[in-house]
């Protein structure tokens, strides 16, 4: 549906076709993610993981932002260090190590479980 304002101070008239819709907000794009906290190196070699986190992120966001993300989220202090964990439908754990891909591309989806894995490396 097209609306048109008429402008009669300036004689033009007003075209909204061009504005963004309620679907096109960048709300709409985001996903939700679960992430769990560990200290440990690996997930598996975790005794005991913290109550999941949820975080809702764009697919376009790169890992590197994401981890920013995670250590503010996590209160994960400055100095440490940490890994990310991304569980597999088969149950196991892939390490997410390039900072440079985007979240999609590295497979996570709205329901991905993740563990930042803090401090062991």
């Amino acid at each position: 549906m097209l609306l048109k304002l008429p402008l009669l101070e300036h004689g033009v008239t007003l075209s909204t076709s061009g504005l963004p819709s309620h679907q096109d907000r960048l709300s709409h794009k985001l996903f939700e993610v679960h992430v769990q906290k560990a200290i440990a190196s690996t997930p598996m070699q975790a005794s005991e993981l913290t109550n999941p986190t949820s975080m809702r992120v764009l697919p376009t966001m790169p890992l590197k932002v994401f981890r920013l993300k995670i250590r503010k989220t996590l209160n994960i202090q400055k100095d440490l260090a940490f890994s990310l964990w991304l569980k597999m439908d088969d149950g196991s754990w892939s390490a997410l190590q390039n900072d440079t891909h985007d979240l999609d591309w590295l497979g996570l989806e709205t329901g991905s479980q993740l563990c930042c894995c803090v401090g062991t490396q």
